[in-house]
């Protein structure tokens, strides 16, 4: 098996920053991305670092946290409604946080994949392209 760290080649290829939310940021499309990986041999010249601060001193995203769990690109885990909700037996979530998503928060089905996206809903970045696809020639 290879385990390749895509966070850091990420950044240091130029496409985004990590945000004050802690996710992958970029220009165009702010938090809203997904993001996949190719292993290959072809020999391709990567893009220049990214360089600025998209996030200035913007803090939407840590405001709007329900459990308190941002700092600026810093997370609490043990405080993140997403990582308390992937595992309901996990025993080190914070009680205030394990009631918050149990009150709060429902799932369909068991085993129903539920996230929390405020600080993603928030973020003014990538806006005006919200919802439409890029177009490559």
């Amino acid at each position: 098996m290879i385990v390749v760290n895509t966070v850091k080649r990420i950044y240091a290829r130029g496409l985004g920053m990590q945000g004050k939310n802690t996710v992958l940021i970029t220009r165009e499309y702010g938090p809203k991305i997904r993001l996949g990986a190719v292993l290959t041999s072809a020999e391709i010249e990567p893009d220049d670092p990214f360089s600025g601060d998209l996030c200035g001193d913007c803090k939407r995203c840590i405001r709007t946290c329900p459990t308190k769990a941002l700092k600026p690109r810093e997370i609490a885990i043990k405080r993140c409604v997403v990582y308390a909700l992937k595992g309901p037996e996990l025993t080190d979530v914070y009680p205030d946080v394990r009631t918050l998503t149990e009150k709060f928060i429902t799932r369909p089905t068991a085993r129903s994949l539920i996230e929390c996206t405020r600080c993603l809903d928030v973020c003014p970045i990538g806006r005006e392209t919200h919802g439409r696809l890029p177009v490559h020639a």
